[in-house]
């Protein structure tokens, strides 16, 4: 019984394929100085047949793809608590990106509340002068709310305020009319 060989992607190969692979490599080794030569005519090659490369990665991904999945998974589940830190740090730099972006935009760059001009960043936030902040948040969710407006072209019907004047405001004793401005 012929022992058996194995590839790079775990595969069992007999011994006439390795051994018409060693002699390409062989062969690869000694053609030395033509390298650059063939590395530039696969690279034009490439560039003229666009449409087989991608079918033949297609094709490759496709054979591969359940083994890729379950690699992903393994290390998905070694690295999870890494993952979730790191998607931490990332969804709040991007969500503070699009905050400051909306803040600037309906601010005219002065990030102060158009009311009572707190330039406090933290106490800054975002108010639906037409008091329908409640519907919008159900319907885009309020996560999701910064991110809304730039994909929509910041509309118009936004203003900011700080927290107090844009609490006040909403009451319903206050009829939408913060009390800075009775």
């Amino acid at each position: 019984m012929q022992p058996l060989y194995y590839d790079h992607m775990d595969k069992i190969i007999d011994m006439p394929k390795l051994e018409k692979m060693r002699e390409w490599k062989k062969k690869w080794r000694e053609r030395g100085n033509n390298r650059e030569k063939e590395r530039e005519e696969q690279r034009l090659w490439r560039q003229n047949n666009q449409n087989k490369v991608k079918k033949y990665h297609a094709k490759d991904y496709q054979k591969r793809k359940q083994r890729y999945l379950e690699l992903a998974k393994i290390r998905a589940g070694e690295h999870k608590e890494e993952i979730k830190h790191y998607m931490y740090k990332y969804n709040k730099k991007r969500h503070n990106a699009f905050r400051m972006k909306v803040l600037n935009y309906y601010s005219n760059n002065k990030l102060e509340c158009s009311c009572c001009r707190e330039n406090i960043l933290d106490f800054l936030t975002l108010d639906h002068i037409n008091n329908d902040g409640a519907i919008h948040r159900k319907k885009v969710g309020s996560a999701q709310i910064y991110k809304w407006l730039i994909d929509n072209g910041l509309p118009e019907g936004y203003a900011i305020l700080c927290m107090n004047c844009n609490f006040a405001k909403g009451l319903k004793y206050n009829k939408g009319v913060c009390p800075h401005k009775r």
